[in-house]
C-alpha cells in the first residue's frame, strides 16, 4: 500500500487536493496502485491494549 501523493486527488470525495485536504488534517489514505484504498488511522493506546487482550484469548 502507498500513500497518495500530494497533488493527487482526495479519496474522501471533496475534489481539493491530497495535500490541502485530509493530509493537511492528519488523515492519511493508502492506495494499492489498483483501485483499492483505505483510509488508515490510529487506534489509540487504551484500545490497542483491549484489543491485543483479545487478540491474546483467541490465538
Amino acid at each position: 500500500m502507498f500513500e497518495l501523493e500530494d497533488n493527487e486527488v482526495c479519496l474522501c470525495d471533496s475534489n481539493r487536493k491530497y495535500k490541502n485536504c485530509c493530509k493537511k488534517r492528519g488523515i492519511q489514505w493508502l492506495h494499492d496502485g489498483k483501485g483499492n484504498a483505505i483510509r488508515k488511522f490510529s487506534l489509540g493506546e487504551e484500545l490497542m491494549e483491549n484489543f491485543e487482550s483479545l487478540k491474546e484469548r483467541f490465538t
